[in-house]
């Protein structure tokens, strides 16, 4: 267990030390689940600034063709909602991948899960 913790810092530290700095990103979300509204709700923008939602507007705002454009116009969108279930040090597959656990030193692993959260 105490491996595994210092694995994850070292994983996260890495993670956020090489994270680039990202530009404005504007979606265009057909539907709408906020979690507020006891309903689907219809058209919207969000605009996500360095990995934070920064506004969900009613309606397509003008997109101002700067940062990213996002067209999700055909698709429901649920913002905030995160995929945090993940095996880092998932093996690729095939009989190699059993022996891991065994041939792989801990800087095998880190290097592994560094390749494998991108």
């Amino acid at each position: 267990m105490k491996q595994f913790r210092l694995l994850s810092t070292v994983v996260t530290a890495f993670l956020v030390v090489t994270a680039p700095a990202t530009a404005a990103v504007f979606i265009h979300a057909g539907k709408l689940i906020d979690g507020v509204a006891d309903h689907v709700q219809g058209p919207h923008t969000i605009v996500v600034e360095n990995d934070r939602i920064v506004s969900i507007t009613g309606g397509h705002l003008p997109w101002d063709g700067t940062g990213q454009y996002v067209d999700l116009k055909n698709y429901t969108v649920l913002p905030g909602l995160m995929d945090m279930h993940t095996h880092l040090s998932a093996t690729d597959g095939g009989p190699e991948g059993y022996l891991e656990p065994f041939t792989l030193s801990s800087a095998d692993y880190v290097l592994k899960m560094q390749k494998n959260a991108l």
